[in-house]
């Protein structure tokens, strides 16, 4: 029952249900390790892809060439799609 001079929904009123996050589609909260999963290989990547070299961009990040390795693989298996292009003159960001 809701308290008189209160609107139906109002956190105060016993019928009061959680609303959903504008920002995550009603899904759970983003945690803060979720948000790093997800930036570490972005940072990664825009680092290879400023840089053109992987062991640059390491250097830049302090990480080592596998950490930026696992991070771009990690990216272009969630994103599905290849990112780089890695040959034995180097690499080249894909169109």
């Amino acid at each position: 029952m809701a308290i008189p001079g209160r609107l139906p929904g109002h956190p105060q009123t016993k019928d009061a249900q959680p609303q959903p996050s504008p920002y995550n589609a009603g899904t759970m909260p983003v945690s803060l390790l979720s948000l790093s999963a997800l930036m570490d290989p972005l940072r990664g990547f825009v680092a290879v892809g400023r840089r053109m070299s992987i062991t640059r961009a390491a250097e830049d990040l302090c990480l080592t060439q596998s950490a930026i390795s696992r991070q771009v693989a990690a990216l272009e298996s969630r994103l599905r799609v290849k990112l780089l292009v890695r040959g034995h003159r180097g690499i080249s960001l894909t169109a």
